[in-house]
């Protein structure tokens, strides 16, 4: 490869990247100019097993709701994604709390 056709590779999967983050992961990874610096940066935020991250993700679970009146779709994924980042945090969620986080979190009408 050509070092032109490496830098248009790299800026592909730069933004491919860019474009899948959520906007509070993305803000703190401004800085980062090249994939290989931001995929290390994602890395460093993502995959801490530290105290803040355990923390943040437990506050996204029991905050998780939908509003009455809107699409729960996408809401079964949205509770897996967090369930499956907190285990691999080593966070023990037992199925029936599991159960019980799901069921309050949705609306009346349910």
């Amino acid at each position: 490869m050509t070092d032109e056709q490496w830098e248009e590779l790299d800026e592909k999967a730069f933004s491919a990247i860019q474009s899948s983050l959520a906007l509070h992961i993305l803000r703190e990874l401004l800085d980062k100019t090249t994939t290989a610096k931001l995929w290390l940066g994602l890395g460093t935020i993502c995959m801490t097993k530290s105290l803040v991250n355990k923390f943040c993700l437990k506050d996204r679970l029991h905050t998780l709701s939908t509003a009455e009146g809107t699409s729960i779709q996408n809401y079964p994924d949205e509770f897996n994604f967090i369930i499956i980042d907190l285990e691999s945090l080593d966070v023990k969620i037992e199925d029936e709390d599991k159960e019980i986080l799901l069921v309050i979190s949705l609306p009346p009408s349910y």
